[in-house]
């Protein structure tokens, strides 16, 4: 995305842009748009929630740690957020620069402009593929101890147990993935629900109920109100994906 930018603009201002025409200018510092009737700004901003928590992922860094004092576990914390913060913004910036020339919600769907192989996205549309890949046999296995937790109260896993809860998984996915084919969607309703709550809501409630702060310090309120904010977008953002599934636009 970052080496195709310059291109992109360029392809803009020579077959887009026509200083007669006022309807193909650009005005950056109009975001109205973000908040009409598509409600973009949301819905975009659940695609960020389902990317950042992925930082998840360090956690199990915690226990290769010679030392894993909370002081070193805290700053790898920061460093991860800080790298994620660094690369969605300039991946956010990206997209907005590039937004005139038919920018998808999901951008490695964005159209080529060259007539020729497209070799940087494809290569960025693989790694993503080999990403989820690699990230599905963990997932599962979470939702799979999960659903046997639920089911039979136990963690331990026998072959029928397996078979049944496979089985039930593989019907439900196929099932949602031929009435609902729209990736973008899944990725605004995970991001917008699971993710919200899962890396806002959760964690600042358990950060106000395990500092040494009273209940209704600073701290706490504007720890509480700024994620509580983050979940009602990644709320609002579910509630407008649902609404697009049921009525089919």
């Amino acid at each position: 995305l970052i080496f195709e930018c310059p291109s992109y603009v360029r392809y803009y201002y020579k077959n887009i842009y026509k200083e007669s025409d006022s309807t193909t200018h650009l005005n950056f510092f109009d975001i109205k748009k973000g908040f009409g009737s598509t409600l973009s700004f949301f819905q975009f901003s659940s695609s960020l929630f389902y990317s950042f928590i992925t930082t998840i992922g360090a956690v199990p860094i915690f226990t290769s740690m010679k030392n894993n004092v909370l002081r070193r576990m805290q700053k790898v914390v920061r460093r991860t957020v800080l790298f994620d913060i660094i690369l969605f913004s300039t991946i956010s910036v990206i997209g907005y620069l590039t937004w005139p020339i038919s920018t998808p919600s999901l951008i490695i769907e964005r159209k080529k402009i060259v007539k020729s192989a497209d070799i940087p996205m494809s290569i960025g549309r693989i790694a993503l593929v080999l990403t989820i890949i690699m990230k599905l046999p963990s997932n599962y296995n979470s939702l799979r101890l999960t659903l046997f937790n639920i089911f039979w109260g136990t963690t331990t896993i026998t072959k029928k147990k397996n078979i049944f809860v496979t089985l039930i998984v593989l019907v439900l996915c196929c099932t949602v993935s031929i009435l609902y084919s729209e990736i973008s969607g899944y990725i605004k309703l995970i991001g917008g629900i699971c993710s919200a709550i899962v890396g806002f809501l959760i964690p600042s409630l358990l950060y106000t109920r395990t500092n040494k702060y009273a209940k209704w310090h600073w701290k706490n309120i504007t720890t509480q109100g700024v994620f509580l904010a983050f979940t009602l977008i990644g709320f609002i953002s579910a509630g407008r994906t649902i609404y697009e599934i049921i009525t089919g636009h």
